[in-house]
């Protein structure tokens, strides 16, 4: 791939990219942001709508060790 080709793809990426900034005001408990309407509502919720972000789910490891010790644990 050519320099100017993999610049105009970056450019074309990063037209996409908008990024968070400043404070967000967030639920020390669970988690929920405060828009700028005062409305409370869910972080993914938050960040796809700002940010456009296509977000997906999972459990990370510490969680998963957490909720379900008896996976780690061979039972």
């Amino acid at each position: 791939m050519g320099q100017r080709r993999a610049a105009a793809e970056l450019a074309e990426a990063l037209e996409w990219v908008r990024p968070l900034g400043g404070l967000l005001p967030m639920c020390a408990w669970c988690k929920s942001v405060r828009d700028d309407t005062g409305y409370w509502g869910r972080v993914e919720d938050y960040i796809r709508a700002e940010t456009g972000a296509k977000l997906t789910h999972g459990m990370c490891s510490a969680c998963k060790a957490w909720y379900t010790p008896a996976a780690d644990a061979g039972g």
